[in-house]
């Protein structure tokens, strides 16, 4: 997740340089102003700060809805005269811990800390109020503040409200649409933390696979594993993936065994550990029961780690876990979010979902298991369709930056914002979605399950810029 810190939250730098350059003078404060600082807050809210950002507002509040809680949050405002009649939602990345200013010229845009800025960075408390306002409430109460807020400076409530984030904040979207449908018209949730479930349980399978066969993979061997991989789907792969990555990483026995063929061919001395490296790809039993999707094709498979796990039931360390304690934790029903939309759908919510099969943080089989689960709640795919949109993206690790030598290439969405914007306001389906690459001039497109073909197109060399 700290890599993929939520892309939003820099999503609006070129429109804070450009719409809040000089301060204007401080003078008298307009009725607005005056409505907006008289506004009450409920869930102990308290506006700590009003000031001009050019022809914006910066509003600073806090909410306490325990004596536990303390969240921080902000608003942007644009004048009046600009404001589009829209509210949008940021998410956060990891564990928060920060409260950032949006503002992009036209919207109100609000952000929160998700009431984590007093505790380390990374250092999950175990005080259950704070995480539940980490996992759903910081959002939603930040958003019901921020309506009233907005009602109070405009004199009418936003039209339409919106909400963008990835990782941490694509769960803060999911969270949203399953709990409070009605906060958001549409939602955009990039790479979602749907569940903490791979990653605690991959951490602690790992290691009681290194128990068991006794034995692992070096970090050379591990790259030498994935070269391999590569190597044999760049037979059939279409010619703009080949020897980049696997368009279709999903295991089966067919592509198991060719791929350890190609594995032991270039690497003879891994020939022993054919047994562990399949028990990679299979789904982890819990009580008998598939409780976390195996490894895809490709994807790295040495750095498995747990966010919450641990300090949520109160064991000194992941080791220390057991099966009926991955069970209690998956089951934990005020961290994650339930797999029914079938509210926020009637109220006539859109939702725009993709998972990276590259991902290791937030596996893609598993945020595609949840749509999946939201749709047969539905009746089936194509009624989900009206309202989810979901993609899986080849190539597309859980960051959007990559690395040169190829391992997570695809990198951001182009024009996904707008692309919920047309679906709830105009009624257009999203349709394709464009990724850019990353070092190289082309575009991944994706289209949405249960179809999702993937094609790749050629940036014009007049759109093209060079690297600085």
């Amino acid at each position: 997740m700290k890599e993929a810190r939520n892309r939003a939250a820099c999503l609006c730098v070129a429109a804070l340089s450009a719409n809040l350059a000089a301060a204007e003078p401080a003078g008298a404060p307009s009725a607005a102003e005056e409505r907006l600082r008289a506004a009450k807050l409920d869930d102990g809210g308290e506006i700590t700060l009003v000031e001009r950002r050019g022809s914006a507002l910066r509003v600073a509040f806090t909410l306490a809805p325990t004596p536990a809680s303390f969240i921080r949050c902000e608003l942007g405002l644009p004048a009046p005269d600009k404001w589009d009649g829209r509210l949008w939602g940021f998410g956060n990345g990891g564990w928060a811990g920060a409260v950032s200013f949006h503002f992009n010229g036209t919207s109100a845009c609000v952000h929160s800390d998700l009431g984590t800025s007093r505790s380390p960075f990374a250092e999950t408390p175990t005080d259950r109020e704070i995480l539940r306002d980490y996992a759903w409430r910081a959002t939603h109460l930040m958003t019901v503040a921020a309506k009233r807020l907005v009602e109070a400076y405009y004199g009418r409530g936003p039209d339409k409200c919106y909400f963008t984030g990835a990782s941490c904040g694509g769960l803060q979207g999911v969270q949203e649409a399953s709990r409070f449908p009605e906060d958001y018209d549409g939602i955009v949730s990039e790479v979602p933390g749907i569940t903490e479930r791979s990653r605690s349980s991959n951490a602690w399978r790992h290691r009681r696979l290194k128990e068991k066969y006794g034995k692992w993979f070096t970090k050379d061997e591990i790259a030498a594993v994935r070269e391999a991989e590569l190597a044999w789907f760049a037979k059939t792969d279409p010619a703009f993936a080949r020897g980049r990555f696997i368009v279709d990483p999903r295991p089966t026995k067919e592509k198991l065994d060719g791929c350890w063929s190609e594995i032991v061919a270039r690497n003879p001395a891994l020939a022993d550990r054919e047994a562990l490296w399949r028990e990679l790809f299979e789904p982890l039993p819990v009580d008998g029961k598939p409780f976390a999707p195996g490894r895809l094709i490709g994807v790295e498979f040495a750095g498995a780690w747990s966010f919450l796990l641990p300090k949520y039931l109160g064991l000194p360390s992941l080791s220390a876990a057991t099966e009926a304690d991955l069970a209690a934790y998956a089951s934990e029903a005020e961290v994650f979010p339930p797999a029914d939309l079938t509210a926020f759908r009637a109220r006539g919510g859109k939702i725009i979902l993709y998972g990276g099969l590259e991902d290791s943080s937030c596996p893609e089989p598993e945020i595609r298991e949840y749509c999946e689960s939201v749709a047969a709640r539905c009746g089936g795919e194509a009624e989900a369709a009206e309202f989810l949109a979901y993609y899986s993206v080849p190539g597309r690790s859980h960051g959007a930056g990559g690395e040169p030598s190829g391992a997570g290439l695809v990198g951001s969405p182009i024009g996904l914002d707008a692309k919920i914007v047309d679906w709830v306001e105009r009624g257009v389906p999203p349709g394709v979605l464009s990724f850019k690459w990353n070092h190289e001039p082309k575009i991944l497109v994706v289209t949405p399950h249960p179809d999702c073909t993937v094609s790749c197109e050629d940036v014009p060399a007049s759109e093209r810029k060079e690297e600085p």
